[in-house]
């Protein structure tokens, strides 16, 4: 409709005749008014027949009518947040679907009702005070703290606004209010659902890593290729690093990538067997072969024919021990503890070690020809403190474990805690770090777990971290080491940069800062 507009007489009873057209300027019919009888409070909706005494339309129009007005209707009922209307004397003239569902009443019931039923009586004058002060503005936000009252006499608080109503010389207001509860609850469960998804996320970026072993750092991306690469072969595979690295991880990786996956891995933590009992567990005993040999015995080569062999501290070996594995290596084959029957196995060897079996080599406690036969394949695994950026993924990996072990809800760690984290040294690198996150989770007392500085203090016998103090001297000191190796070069595939994982420009930026003068090249 393009207009819609009346005047006002002198004479309440004289009949008013307006022409009503639509955007054409087509004329649809008369509006005429015969009186300004208040209308009654039976309906929920406002129509234009309510507002004025009659409509003179055409058929066509007063069907366009009736389908705006059912629009206009659907419309406030479809909508969230409940809607009021209200008189200048502040009875109701609509109440939507969810003024329905918020008040726990219906419109049927509402209507006509003083809006000082839904407002509890300490709040009464606040509210006629705010819709006096509506009458003035566009919209007006309702002070903090309000409650309202549901049909059943329950109390909630409220949020929302009050809005002035002006049509044809009637005033009115419009209300849209809210549960604050509800609010609460919905940001509360939109929290958990953000909790979820981030947690959907690490399970994801877990059930992503190679083979069950978590880790983003480009270190750990070099091992995943390099166990892709020697999976495929049987070659032997000496896996080193310090201790609590995980290289029981990566040979259990290479097994299960490997073409052996369907039969056993066989692990032997040769630091953990006795000198005299090394070579009957690697390689069996017949009946009688010394003391206590009651039975015969099938060595643990014998039982992963077939499979993978993992030797877990190889360079705890007796000599004796080391000279058999050697045989078994080059020959695949071996006798059992007092036997002579030659038997044949075919099976591939990964061993790991956190000795350095070189310096073993050059201090004759170790056989040099068994270390080239073990060494066909090298992987260093990196300690901790060179993949930093794997410290949050495992730092959840382990809270996610042990919130399911010790029943608790532990959404996560305290910004500050994962950044002590993330600056620690670590020298017992992921084993230590799964032992802090159990000792956090076991005393937790909320959802997010807190780190004290005493948990990240070096072990007492950590020689090294403890005789190097600060971080600062570890870097210096570990800076000039490589220096002193590398002859002085920084720059280069053989040079100190590269060896450290730095930029040349970056590793003579905090050769300054540390005060490390570059040694003089040797010629």
């Amino acid at each position: 409709m393009k207009s819609l507009a009346t005047s006002q007489t002198s004479d309440s009873r004289r009949p008013l005749n307006i022409p009503m057209a639509n955007y054409t300027s087509e004329t649809l019919g008369h509006v005429a008014s015969m009186n300004q009888k208040s209308s009654q409070y039976g309906r929920s909706h406002l129509g234009t027949s309510d507002a004025f005494g009659g409509v003179e339309l055409p058929s066509h129009a007063e069907e366009t009518q009736r389908d705006n007005e059912q629009h206009c209707a659907a419309i406030l009922n479809a909508t969230v947040d409940a809607i009021i209307a209200v008189d200048r004397e502040h009875h109701i003239t609509l109440f939507n679907h969810a003024a329905e569902d918020l008040f726990r009443c219906a419109g049927e019931r509402a209507m006509g009702q003083t809006l000082d039923q839904l407002v509890p009586v300490r709040w009464r004058g606040i509210m006629r005070e705010h819709l006096q002060r509506a009458d003035a503005a566009r919209q007006r936000w309702l002070p903090a703290g309000l409650t309202a009252l549901r049909s059943n006499g329950e109390e909630f608080p409220i949020e929302g606004t009050i809005s002035p109503l002006r049509q044809n010389g009637h005033v009115g207001h419009i209300i849209v209010l809210r549960d604050t509860n509800e609010r609460a609850r919905a940001e509360a469960a939109v929290r958990t659902l953000q909790c979820h998804r981030a947690s959907l996320c690490e399970h994801k970026s877990r059930a992503q890593a190679f083979m069950g072993v978590v880790g983003v750092a480009p270190a750990m991306q070099a091992i995943f290729e390099a166990v892709r690469m020697v999976a495929r072969t049987d070659s032997t595979v000496l896996i080193t690093g310090e201790t609590g690295t995980g290289k029981e991880l990566i040979a259990r990786a290479v097994h299960d990538a490997s073409e052996r996956c369907d039969q056993a891995l066989i692990t032997v933590n040769c630091a953990a067997l006795p000198g005299e009992l090394i070579e009957s567990e690697l390689f069996g005993h017949e009946r009688g072969a010394f003391t206590g040999a009651i039975n015969q015995r099938r060595g643990r080569f014998e039982l992963a024919d077939g499979g993978t062999i993992f030797l877990d501290e190889v360079g705890e070996l007796s000599a004796q021990a080391q000279a058999k594995l050697l045989r078994v290596l080059q020959e695949q084959t071996f006798e059992r503890v007092g036997g002579s029957q030659v038997i044949k196995v075919n099976l591939r060897v990964i061993a790991a070690t956190n000795r350095d079996l070189a310096q073993m080599v050059k201090a004759g406690t170790f056989r040099a020809d068994l270390f080239y036969r073990l060494n066909v394949f090298p992987m260093i695994v990196p300690p901790l403190r060179e993949r930093r950026a794997d410290i949050p993924l495992l730092a959840r990996y382990f809270l996610d474990k042990c919130a399911r072990k010790l029943g608790k809800s532990l959404e996560g760690i305290a910004p500050i805690g994962m950044e002590k984290l993330m600056l620690y040294h670590w020298p017992g690198n992921v084993r230590e770090l799964q032992n802090v996150i159990e000792r956090m989770a076991i005393i937790a007392s909320g959802p997010l777990l807190e780190i004290n500085d005493t948990w990240l203090a070096p072990a007492a016998g950590d020689a090294a971290v403890s005789a190097a103090g600060s971080l600062d001297k570890v870097a210096r000191n570990h800076i000039e080491r490589i220096l002193k190796d590398c002859r002085g070069i920084i720059e280069g595939s053989r040079g100190a940069a590269a060896i450290l994982g730095l930029k040349p420009s970056t590793l003579r930026y905090r050769m300054k800062l540390l005060g490390i003068d570059k040694p003089a090249r040797a010629a």
